[in-house]
């Protein structure tokens, strides 16, 4: 694989190790039970309303159900609607009527952000792969991944975001998708604020299992992170020269600071899909993840607690039945050898990104009015 597979790596430890770092590192507290408590601004607990997220979850849930009645069901992981969306009590419903399924016009460009360690295993595994084809081949639709340092700060990855946009081939019409991913998210949100040309660019911006409050799991650095670093040091994924601060940009305390300070732009349109799982349906390298987070809400995805995900003045998709990485990387469809440790991986990904992208669209058509 590139000087990136199994053979790259000195152990089989190693290995492990990497994988359970790929979205987040992995530890609340360190082994002599210790916690770290970061200095953030105050925080407090409200229902959506007060965080001017608007929430359509009923439409999102008829978008998805139709593209997967209409052709979703042959397509690889298909579950039934109810298996796939949570429906908590409290969803709205909606009568939007039928979904646009025409084929794109060619002027919309859907780009994501991996998470952070993404850089590491791109050759093995990136966010949305299958799904990101099938919205090329299928549909029309334009695609790409902007791969971001995977060990570098979010300051650092927005000034690459920039960068990455500044290339593409993007007209005064087109429409510019977003979608961060993890770590992603924070990277994206970062490069709107400090680089003017993003927020010119860019129509929409998606949270897919973001980490816009950042995650607990990052405030208290395992010592396993520096075995990770110790391992890869030789590989082509090391900090960039100067910026050691991925995980800094991941803590909670950092991001809610960052939310404190900054205004999003208001040009720009933004949009939020959570995850979180039962433990049951949670790979089991993920498990120590999900329970040190369950001690703070059981409603998590192994990485990032469900109410973490959502950029405040967004509108809300609904939350995606799945653990943190079955929402985005197809280790499942890579061969049998990931199944022992990432054995919950299957999830309908095509019918996932296509119906974010379907109801963004839609959004756009009818206005500020019908979200965010």
């Amino acid at each position: 694989m590139n000087g990136f597979g199994l053979r790259g790596f000195r152990s089989r430890r190693a290995l492990a190790v990497l994988i359970g770092a790929i979205a987040l590192p992995v530890g609340l507290w360190g082994c002599d039970g210790e916690n770290t408590v970061e200095l953030a601004p105050p925080e407090v607990l409200a229902p959506h309303i007060y965080a001017e997220v608007i929430d359509l979850r009923g439409r999102f849930r008829e978008i998805y159900c139709q593209i997967r009645d209409d052709h979703g069901k042959n397509l690889p992981d298909d579950r039934p609607c109810p298996d796939a969306l949570w429906k908590l009590g409290d969803e709205p419903k909606s009568h939007g009527g039928d979904v646009a399924m025409g084929a794109s016009d060619g002027r919309t460009l859907v780009v994501v952000i991996p998470g952070i360690f993404g850089e590491c295993i791109i050759k093995l595994v990136s966010p949305f792969s299958y799904a990101l084809k099938h919205l090329e081949k299928e549909h029309g639709y334009r695609t790409g991944v902007i791969p971001v340092s995977g060990l570098g700060s979010s300051e650092h990855n927005a000034i690459q975001i920039d960068k990455a946009l500044k290339k593409m081939d993007i007209g005064p019409q087109d429409t510019v998708i977003l979608i961060g991913y993890s770590k992603g998210i924070a990277d994206i949100l970062e490069a709107l604020i400090n680089h003017s040309a993003v927020a010119r660019k860019v129509t929409a911006v998606v949270s897919i299992a973001g980490t816009v409050g950042g995650s607990p799991l990052a405030d208290g650095t395992p010592d396993v992170l520096s075995d990770l670093l110790s391992e890869i040091s030789d590989q082509s994924c090391g900090a960039p020269e100067g910026d050691p601060g991925g995980v800094e940009s991941l803590k909670r305390s950092t991001r809610l600071k960052w939310l404190s300070e900054n205004r999003l732009p208001a040009s720009v349109r933004y949009f939020s899909l959570a995850a979180f799982a039962k433990r049951e349906q949670i790979s089991k390298i993920l498990h120590d993840s999900y329970d040190q987070l369950s001690w703070l809400d059981p409603r998590n995805d192994s990485q990032v607690l469900f109410s973490d995900a959502i950029i405040p003045g967004s509108t809300l998709l609904g939350y995606a039945n799945a653990d943190h990485w079955a929402i985005a990387l197809p280790f499942a469809r890579k061969g049998r050898a990931y199944e022992v440790l990432i054995s919950r991986n299957a999830f309908p990904r095509e019918v996932l990104l296509e119906a974010v992208v379907r109801f963004v669209e839609e959004s756009l058509r009818n206005g500020p009015s019908s979200g965010n």
